[in-house]
């Protein structure tokens, strides 16, 4: 059960990480007990050849967060939650992937409830999916 809720979730992560960045490719890899996942996770995004993969804990934090973002919708995907908080989850986004996650989240509005906390000023994106 594990290994095809595994494979299911990389196959989601594939298509969302390649939607999220413009491009690239990027997928965690399950190596075994002695391992965890995330130590073998390959990330190149558009533009980036394939024997330039980065570590995620290489990555600028506003793409390992847009790479969290997609592992996020991509469990979605297999079990959806009736409900999610994210506390801060703009704060290393610029307004680009802002809105790029703000597509991502309309997606997922008929499935769950979301819950954003954030300090930062509304980007204009906000008012189109979320309401208080």
């Amino acid at each position: 059960m594990f290994t095809e809720t595994f494979e299911k979730i990389r196959d989601n992560f594939r298509l969302m990480f390649t939607e999220v960045f413009g491009g690239g490719k990027s997928g965690p890899d399950y190596v075994g007990p002695e391992r965890r996942a995330g130590e073998r996770h390959r990330n190149h995004g558009r533009g980036r050849r394939a024997n330039n993969c980065k570590s995620i804990s290489l990555l600028s934090g506003g793409e390992q967060t847009m790479t969290a973002v997609a592992l996020l919708f991509s469990i979605y995907q297999v079990r959806p939650s009736p409900f999610c908080v994210l506390d801060e989850l703009d704060a290393p986004l610029d307004e680009s992937n802002i809105n790029r996650f703000v597509r991502i989240l309309q997606r997922f509005l008929g499935h769950s409830q979301f819950i954003i906390i954030t300090t930062t000023s509304a980007p204009s994106a906000w008012p189109t999916c979320c309401t208080a």
